[in-house]
C-alpha cells in the first residue's frame, strides 16, 4: 500500500501536466522532471532504507527488493512515455504510418486514471504503454497446470538450497578465508553444479511460469518474455536475449536517450552496463547489508567480455566458440564465485 502511494504521485503529476496542456500553459518543464526524479528516487530510497534498518528475513528482503526495483523502473517508463505522448499531441500527431503509434497517441490523455495505472503496475511489463494486446479468455486449465509446476520448482529450488548448495557454501568459507587457491578452485568447481541447476530452474520458475501466470490473470497479450538465450554465440547475444522485459526497458529508456545526447554507441552501452550493474548490486546488497561490489564490477566485467567472445567467433571463424566461452565463463565461474563471495561477506558480517 504505501509503494502504492509513489505510483499515485506519478499519475497525480501526469495528469497535472495534462489539465496544464489542455489550458494552453506550459505542461512540461523543470519542475515536471524533478517532480518525477524526486518521486522515483523516493520509491527506492526509501524502501532500501527500510529493509536496511529493520534487517527482515534475507529472502523477504530480496523479494521486496525486486519488487521495489520493479516499481522504480514502471515509474520511469510511465513519465518518459506520458512526456512523449504529449509532444506528439501537441505537434498534431506522431507523423507515423505505423497504426500502433497512432492508437498510443490517440489514447494520450485519457489513459491517464487510476484504472489504466493499476493495470500497468500489474502486468508483466516495465514498458508504458496507453493500451496493450490482450488475450480474449482465461484459460483455467492451463493456469492450474503452471501453478502446480511452479509448486513443484520452488519445492527443487529449496532441495537444492538446503541439501547442496549450503552445504558447499560453508565447506568453501575457510579455503576463501585462507587464500588457499587449489582447495578454493576445488569448491567452486563443487558448487558450479548446484548452482547452474539452481539457476536454470529460477529462471524457469520467474520467466515461463510466474510471468505468464501473471500475464494470463492480467489478460496480458505479449507472452515473449525470453528468447532462446542458451544459443547465444557471444555474451552481448545472451544480455539481449535472457530477460526481454528489462532489455526491452534498458533500449527505450535508456540506451536510445544516451545515444541521442552523446552520439556514441560504445559510450550508451557503458551507460546501459553501469545502470544494470548499480541494480544488481541494489538488490543484492541491500538485503544482505552489503555494499562489496562484486554484482557490480560482475556487470561491469561483461562489456570486455563480449569484445573478447566477438573476436574470439571472429579468429576461429566458428560461433560455437562464444557460447562454449559464455557457458564456462558465465555458469561455470562467474556465478558460483561471486556467489561464494558474497556469501563470505555476509556470514563474517553476520557473526562479527
Amino acid at each position: 500500500i504505501c509503494l502504492s502511494s509513489f505510483a499515485v504521485l506519478a499519475l497525480g503529476a501526469e495528469k497535472l501536466a495534462a489539465w496544464r496542456e489542455v489550458q494552453g500553459r506550459p505542461s512540461s518543464g523543470p519542475w515536471l522532471v524533478i517532480l518525477h526524479f524526486i518521486n522515483t528516487s523516493a520509491s527506492l530510497i526509501l524502501p532500501s532504507y527500510v529493509v536496511h534498518t529493520n534487517k527482515p528475513d534475507l529472502l523477504v528482503s530480496l523479494l521486496f527488493m525486486l519488487v521495489v526495483l520493479t516499481l522504480s523502473m514502471k515509474l520511469v517508463s510511465f513519465a518518459h512515455v506520458n512526456a512523449d505522448l504529449r509532444r506528439l499531441k501537441r505537434g498534431g500527431g506522431s507523423g507515423s504510418s505505423n497504426p500502433l503509434v497512432e492508437e498510443q497517441v490517440a489514447g494520450y490523455p485519457a489513459n491517464l486514471s487510476l484504472r489504466n495505472m493499476a493495470y500497468f503496475l500489474c502486468a508483466p511489463t516495465l514498458c508504458y504503454q496507453t493500451c496493450y494486446p490482450r488475450s480474449y479468455r482465461l484459460r483455467k486449465r492451463w493456469l492450474l497446470r503452471r501453478i502446480v509446476e511452479l509448486a513443484i520448482c520452488v519445492a527443487l529450488l529449496a532441495i537444492l538450497i538446503e541439501q547442496y548448495i549450503h552445504p558447499a557454501l560453508l565447506n568453501s568459507l575457510a579455503p576463501l578465508r585462507e587464500l588457499e587457491v587449489p582447495r578454493l578452485l576445488e569448491r567452486v568447481l563443487k558448487l558450479s553444479i548446484p548452482v547452474l541447476y539452481f539457476w536454470l530452474i529460477m529462471f524457469y520458475v520467474f520467466f515461463h511460469l510466474w510471468l505468464n501466470i501473471l500475464a494470463e490473470l492480467t489478460s496480458f497479450g505479449d507472452r515473449e518474455f525470453y528468447r532462446a538465450w542458451w544459443n547465444a554465440n557471444d555474451i552481448e547475444q545472451y544480455w539481449r536475449l535472457w530477460n526481454m522485459p528489462v532489455h526491452t526497458w534498458l533500449v527505450r529508456h535508456v540506451y536510445f536517450p544516451c545515444l541521442h545526447y552523446t552520439n556514441s554507441r560504445d559510450a550508451s552501452i557503458f551507460v546501459v552496463f553501469a545502470l544494470s550493474a548499480l541494480f544488481h548490486e541494489l538488490v543484492i546488497g541491500v538485503p544482505m547489508h552489503l555494499l562489496r561490489g562484486w554484482a557490480f564490477f560482475g556487470i561491469i566485467a561483461q562489456i570486455p567480455l563480449i569484445r573478447i567472445t566477438q573476436k574470439m567467433n571472429k579468429l576461429l571463424k566458428n560461433e560455437q566458440a562464444g557460447n562454449i566461452f559464455f557457458w564456462i565463463v558465465f555458469c561455470i565461474f562467474g556465478q558460483p564465485m561471486c556467489i561464494l563471495l558474497y556469501m563470505h561477506d555476509y556470514t563474517v558480517n553476520l557473526y562479527t
